[in-house]
């Protein structure tokens, strides 16, 4: 209702009649509204019967608190939703043992998520305002070796 206050409006051309289900500029339909609902009772049930086969908890125990709760790792416990309380360091020694290796020899490392370029190049105390959509755009251009990609670009 603003958008229209202010006079935008929106011209939709789609290929099909839910092409645009979740457009925020118009509310639900009654059949969108119950395709996602469905959608949304589908996956619930899905994972309520995966948590109770993976855990070996009755269907409906589950669901009696498959509500969107966060739970303490003691609340979990008491569900019968983890095993045991830890540190990262007993998953890691438990994990080795699992694997079959010994925890006293096994070394363990952390994955990182790639630095952007010009950090790799100048370093991590690169922090230059106005230099980050630049450093994007060069990613961009290297990691896609120059090709052409129709209609996008960061």
């Amino acid at each position: 209702r603003l958008l229209e206050k202010v006079g935008v409006s929106f011209q939709v051309i789609k290929s099909g009649p839910y092409k645009d289900i979740l457009a925020f500029d118009r509310e639900l339909t009654d059949p969108e509204q119950q395709i996602l609902q469905d959608l949304i009772d589908t996956s619930y049930q899905q994972f309520v019967e995966t948590v109770a086969e993976a855990r070996k908890l009755a269907v409906e125990n589950v669901k009696s608190f498959a509500d969107g709760r966060v739970f303490t790792g003691q609340q979990a416990l008491e569900l019968g939703l983890v095993d045991r309380l830890g540190t990262e360091e007993d998953a890691r020694r438990l994990a080795a043992e699992l694997a079959g290796l010994d925890p006293e020899k096994t070394e363990c490392c952390t994955l990182e998520k790639a630095k952007p370029f010009l950090n790799r190049v100048l370093g991590s105390s690169l922090d230059i305002s106005g230099l980050s959509a630049y450093n994007n755009l060069l990613e961009f251009e290297l990691s896609t070796s120059g090709l052409p990609l129709w209609m996008y670009r960061p």
